[in-house]
Order: structure tokens, then sequence, then C-alpha cells
């Protein structure tokens, strides 16, 4: 295991490789590079989602331009007060203080005229920023909710929960950063320069020779920056994906005494985390350190080079006075928009991250669309359908079968035999390689996802409770549901005994991912759920391997009247519910090796034969078929 330290190395190594290679790409290049599927750069994306706002931008850009106009204007009025008034003989004492106080007054409304156009600039882009955080946020969580699931599994529950909350926290400064202050300082810079030359050539080009070094010093800080950002990003993602594991699987890790490895662990990688913070913090200190230096060098050097010129007449002390004021007009922006560069760095880095969940989902413009689905499902066909997760690595291969409605169709096989595939590709979770699979002899990617899915419900092995009440999970799959049927549900389920045991009764609070129930509890107010949905199409992924044979002698009485009238799938290795089974359809390696009812099956003296034989005498057991 590496070090904090080593790792830190290896990063810092990478990224000068990565500098080298990228040396030779022009800016166009990286912009093409780092396009998105949907061809559009992570910072035309954004550009894009301003295209709503352009006015409130707009505004914020006015604001910022009126601001810089009073602020220029200022040292030519102080010009004029120094060379025009003070050191004119052409006034006698008493005006010169009178027109001194009107002057100053002028430069003091200038000076707050520049102060309110640019607070009420910040003001508006705060308010926007956050605006186009919310909408970022919304879009992203839309899509990941609609995500293919083989992109879905990629990323981790807390992965998504960094890019939904910490990852968009981090572009809401890029407005500022990426458009509205380049634009306004970097007119600022350009009206500036304008106006040193026009004042005095000769001291404007002694102010240009102090930028040059200093905006070569920010270009090489800045480039290093975004690299270490990136990685900061990703590695506190890791992290936190880390700790949800850990947190999840507690007690593995109790049981096995990891408590200290994982402490390791975790510190490893939180200083990992610290070390590249510290080390872009130490690039931004160091830059901005030096702009401080560069920026109070520059006026020493600007009043000794005019008092020299002024000495031999090619300079007033007006122009002394307006120009030092100019130079750091010229320098704080510079340093300004090479900080904007570098925070947008950050920025971006952050933006790149939620534009990989911002891909438009494949599933996104068929929920809606799509044929409508008949109001009665006679049945379900698989046409030779073959699926891979990687290609030239199928899953299922070549599989055909039939279910109609009111028959139960029990899927068994060793695991990793294609089972719980064959139910994704049943829900539309993935599509096939090959093949069709048709309802009422129509493909089912012909009907709109949303409706299709609505006339499903599934009971999986992996239980999904969401922390609220007992009641609330039992009503989340038909909201609209009223209290009566949300019990009836749960009686049917053999769940309400249990429920009305608690002190809040159908108000209990389970938990997160259901804590604080049992196995069994939690299963049946899975099934409970399943019973309210009232689908057409009913999946049992070992739906009572939780319960004991009492409660499921129990449920399957309830399953056996929910069942009636509806397609039924069944994963399961009891042969208490298998046996019953209308089909039974054995997999092996992802092929149908065996289909029939149980008693043609065990006529057929195959895999089932053997399975059954196996499990003679013990047959509650949850034993694997083989």
């Amino acid at each position: 295991m590496k070090s904090s330290k080593e790792r830190f190395s290896e990063l810092l190594n990478n990224i000068s490789m990565s500098k080298k290679i990228s040396s030779s790409l022009s800016e166009d290049d990286e912009v093409n590079a780092s396009e998105s599927k949907e061809g559009i750069s992570p910072v035309g994306r954004y550009i894009r989602w301003l295209k709503p706002f352009k006015w409130r931008v707009a505004i914020i850009i006015v604001f910022g331009l009126v601001g810089v106009l009073f602020s220029v204007l200022q040292p030519l009025v102080m010009r004029f007060l120094v060379d025009s008034i003070v050191l004119s003989d052409d006034w006698l004492q008493g005006e010169k203080l009178t027109l001194s106080i009107c002057v100053a007054l002028v430069a003091l409304v200038f000076s707050a005229g520049s102060s309110i156009f640019s607070l009420c600039g910040i003001f508006e882009r705060v308010d926007l920023s956050g605006r186009i955080v919310s909408f970022v946020r919304e879009k992203a969580f839309s899509n990941l909710l609609k995500l293919p699931l083989s992109e879905l599994e990629l990323i981790k529950s807390s992965g998504a929960s960094n890019r939904l909350i910490n990852d968009t926290d981090e572009i809401s400064d890029l407005l500022g950063e990426a458009v509205t202050i380049p634009i306004v300082y970097g007119t600022r810079v350009f009206i500036t320069l304008v106006l040193l030359f026009w004042v005095n050539w000769r001291i404007a080009l002694f102010a240009l020779l102090l930028v040059l070094p200093a905006l070569g010093l920010s270009y090489v800080a800045v480039r290093r920056i975004k690299p270490l950002y990136s990685a900061m990003f990703a590695s506190r993602g890791e992290l936190v994906d880390r700790m949800t594991e850990l947190f999840r699987g507690i007690r593995v890790l109790r049981i096995y005494n990891r408590e200290e490895r994982e402490k390791l662990h975790f510190a490893q990688a939180s200083h990992f985390i610290v070390r590249i913070k510290l080390a872009a913090m130490k690039l931004e200190r160091a830059m901005n350190a030096g702009w401080t230096m560069i920026i109070s060098l520059a006026s020493l050097i600007i009043i000794s080079v005019g008092c020299v010129l002024s000495l031999k007449g090619y300079a007033t002390f007006g122009d002394i006075f307006a120009l030092s004021i100019y130079t750091s007009f010229i320098l704080v922006p510079i340093s300004t928009l090479v900080n904007a560069r570098t925070k947008s760095k950050k920025g971006l880095a952050a933006l790149e991250r939620v534009c990989e969940v911002l891909e438009p989902a494949y599933e996104d413009s068929l929920l809606a669309s799509g044929r409508h689905l008949p109001g009665c499902i006679n049945s379900i066909e698989f046409q030779s359908v073959t699926f891979s997760y990687v290609p030239d690595v199928p899953i299922l291969r070549d599989i055909s079968f039939s279910a109609k409605r009111g028959e139960t169709v029990a899927l068994v096989g060793r695991s990793g035999a294609g089972k719980s595939t064959l139910i994704d590709l049943l829900s539309r979770f993935y599509n096939p390689d090959r093949g069709l699979i048709l309802l009422n002899g129509v493909d089912i990617s012909e009907f709109s996802i949303a409706a299709y899915r609505r006339q499903i419900a599934i009971v999986e092995q992996e239980l999904t409770l969401f922390d609220g009440s007992i009641g609330q999970n039992i009503a989340y799959a038909k909201p609209s549901a009223s209290h009566g049927e949300v019990e009836e549900s749960a009686r049917k389920a053999g769940a309400h005994e249990f429920i009305i045991s608690q002190r809040n009764g159908y108000d209990t609070l389970v938990g997160e991912r259901g804590c604080m129930l049992s196995g069994g509890q939690k299963q049946r107010v899975s099934i409970a759920r399943a019973f309210l949905a009232d689908p057409k199409i009913l999946i049992l992924d070992e739906a009572t391997c939780s319960l004991d044979a009492e409660t499921e002698s129990s449920v399957q009485n309830s399953l056996r009247s929910l069942v009636k009238e509806r397609v039924t799938f069944i994963i399961a290795h009891r042969l208490s519910t298998i046996q019953s089974a209308d089909k039974i359809i054995v997999l092996h390696e992802g092929k149908i090796v065996e289909i029939g009812s149980h008693s043609e099956l065990i006529e057929m003296k195959g895999r089932y034969f053997t399975s059954v034989m196996n499990q003679m005498g013990i047959d509650e057991m949850p034993v694997e078929l083989v």
C-alpha cells in the first residue's frame, strides 16, 4: 500500500508527462479533446445554459462596464486637478480651493458610481449563479434517474451524490470567472492601456514591461492548477465511495477486525487529498504574492521614471499621478483575470465531472413516446434473444419461450446462469443484442417505457426500502392510495399483524434502507407494495427467501390470488415455490437446457430431476439448483 507522499509524487510526475504530451496541442485541440459525446465541450454546454438568461447576463456586463467607465475617469479628473488647478498660476488661492473642492466632489461621484454599479452587477451575478446551479443540479438528477443501468452502475451512489451536491456547488462562480469577469476586466485593461498611451506613451512603455513577466509566471501556475483540482475531486469522490461502502458493511468490517486497517486507508487517502489541495493553494498564494509585489514595485518605478522625465520636460506631475493610478488599474485587473482563470480551472474540473452525467440518456426520448399498452396483456414471448454486457461475451444465448396470461413461469439455474439478466431485459433495463421480446405479438421496444413499466411490479431478494414510514414505503407503488388500500395490501402480504404491533403502526419509521426492520419484515413490506401496484406482469426474485415456513405458506396463498390473470415470473431455489409453477425454465450458462412443468421435467430425468433428487427430504431449505 503506497503512502500519500508516494501517490502525490506519482501524481506530479503524471501531470508533468501529460503537459509534455499536450504541449503540441493547440487550444482548439484541447477543447475538441474535452468535448462530450454530444459534440459540445463543458464550456460550450455552460454557455448554452446561459442562453435563457442572456438578458440578465447582458445587464450584469452593462453594470460592470459602467462601473469601469466611472473608475477610469477618476485618474483623468485627478490629473486635471493637479496640472490645471493646484500647480497652475492662472487661479487665485481662493479660486483654487473652490475648484479643488468641486473637482474632488466630481471624483467622489465617479468613485461612488463605480462602486454602486459594480456592486449591483455582483448582486445580480450571485443571484443568477444560484439559479444556474439549481438548474444544473435538477437536470443532473433527472438525467441520473434515466441513465441506462450499464452506465449508472459505473457511478456509485455516493459518487452521484458528490456530483449533484459538491461538484455543482463548485461551478457556482463560473458565471463570473469564465464569462463576466473576462469581459468586464478585459475591457477595463484595454481602455486603461489606451489612456496610458494617450496621457504619456513614454511612461506607458515602462508600465507594460512590468506586465509581461507577471503574465508568464501566472501562465505557468495556471497550467498546473487544473490537473491538481481534477485529481482532488476524483480522489475525494473515491474516498466518499469507500466510506459509504464501509458503513454499509460495518458488520463485516467489525467481525473481521478491519478497523485499524481501514483507519490507515482513510488517513492515507485523506492526507493525499490534503497534499493536492495544499499544492494547488500554494501555487495560488505564490501567484497572488507575486502580483502584489509587482503592483507595489510598479508604483515606485512609475513615480521614479516619471520624476526623471518630468525634470527633462517629458511629463507633468499630473501625468505621473494619473499614470501611477492607471498602472495599478492595469495590473490589478490583470491579476483578477489571472485569478479568475485559476479559479475557473477548479470550476471547469467540477463541470467536466457534472457533464459526465448530463449526456442524453437513451430512455429520455422513449419514456413518454411510443405505442400505448393494450388493456390486457395476453402473452409475453422471447424470440431468439441474445444479450451480453461485454461485447462477444454473451450472458444469454438464443433464449426462446412464451408465457400466457395467468401462467407462472419459474426460472431456475446456478448463480450466473442468466436468470436476473433475463428479468432485466423483460423490465427494459437493457435491450437485447439480438432477438425480440414480444408483448401480445408486438416488440416491447415500440411501447412507451413509462407506460410499460407501470404494468410491472418486482419483489427482489435485495430489498429496497426508503427512509420513511412503513405506510409510505408500501404506498410508493401508488402514491394516491388511501390508507384502506395500503392496509389491504399489507393484509394480503401477511404484514398487517407485525405492522400494527409496532408503537406507531403504519407510521413506524423503517430507517435508512429499512434498518429498523428484520429481513422477513422488509420482505413482507416489499410484497405488500407489489400487491398495491396491481401489475399485469409480476416478477418475484426470491420473494419469500427471508420468511419462515409458516409465514411463507400464508404469503404463498396470497400470491396465488395475486398471480391470477397476470403473467408471473419467479426466480427461486425452494422447491415449494418452483414446483407449483405452470412452466419451469432451467438455465445453464445462458442457455435454456430444459423447459416444462414440474412433472414433465421429472419425467425427463435431466438436470431438474437430478436437483430434485439431491433435495429430497430438505425441500424447505434454500438450496441451489445444479
